[in-house]
């Protein structure tokens, strides 16, 4: 059953966990999120190894990655894979909602 985990200013933007995975070594996490119009989110560094795969299902995502100095626009139908071990954010400069989903896989840091 789907888990509420963020909730927006406005009622249109929110965050469920889908699913959750452990493994040896790794947790996989399956996310379905919405942005209202005009709405933004933003996302702090996870462990490094950390990967993201994102697919617009609905609308149109900018995501910004400022330590590579990249953004990317994603239509519906669209993906992208990037690593999560630097802070990013999510954008929805559209007129209608943004839905979208994000596979994370996860790996615990290790100190060298």
């Amino acid at each position: 059953m789907p888990l509420r985990i963020w909730q927006g200013e406005r009622a249109d933007s929110h965050a469920s966990l889908l699913e959750s995975l452990a493994m040896p070594g790794m947790t996989m996490e399956l996310w379905r999120w919405q942005l209202a119009a005009g709405d933004s989110y933003l996302a702090e560094a996870d462990a490094p190894g950390c990967q993201e795969l994102l697919y617009v299902l609905a609308g149109q995502l900018q995501l910004q990655l400022p330590l590579q100095q990249q953004t990317h626009v994603l239509q519906a139908g669209q993906s992208l894979a990037f690593a999560l071990d630097q802070p990013c954010s999510y954008h929805n400069l559209g007129a209608e909602p943004c839905t979208f989903t994000k596979s994370v896989l996860m790996v615990p840091h290790q100190d060298q």
